[in-house]
């Protein structure tokens, strides 16, 4: 579980992937007040670098809008895909037509050691 503390441009949070696995992480959105709502609509994507064109995996996103709480997944199949060692991603929020970058940062993709 990782404290998102809410700026007002996107946090800054490194991602660390173990290729082959089933990865996943909770983020909570609050403040001083406590859970921040979080309406809307959501989405999170990895890319080779911000400006490529191509997906390289989106996140499965689960939001408890009213407790604040989203939880990301990566299923194992997705990640034995991811080929590179480097990566970047962001979260973002639409709602009501206003976009929002939350968070945005590098993705470290390890090898797996295990395997056929």
């Amino acid at each position: 579980m990782t404290s998102v503390e809410v700026s007002a441009g996107p946090g800054s949070l490194d991602l660390a992937i173990y290729r082959g696995d089933t990865w996943t992480e909770q983020w909570d959105f609050a403040d001083n007040d406590g859970p921040i709502p979080l309406p809307g609509t959501w989405r999170a994507q990895i890319r080779h670098a911000a400006n490529s064109p191509t997906t390289l995996a989106s996140m499965t996103l689960t939001v408890d809008a009213e407790a604040g709480t989203i939880t990301a997944t990566l299923d194992a199949d997705t990640t034995a895909g991811l080929m590179q060692s480097h990566a970047v991603w962001d979260l973002e929020q639409t709602d009501d037509g206003t976009v929002r970058t939350w968070l945005a940062g590098n993705v470290a993709i390890r090898s797996d050691v295990t395997r056929d």
